[in-house]
């Protein structure tokens, strides 16, 4: 049990590190959508 939970914990990490990617990629697509906007 404690085996398969620790061997899964990379994948996890893995997942939320895409995850905050995406949310960055999200967040500098709209600041540059604002920017584009204010000029």
């Amino acid at each position: 049990m404690t085996g398969m939970q620790t061997s899964d914990w990379p994948v996890v990490l893995i997942q939320r590190q895409n995850y905050d990617k995406k949310i960055t990629l999200l967040d500098l697509n709209q600041r540059t959508r604002q920017q584009i906007v204010l000029r």
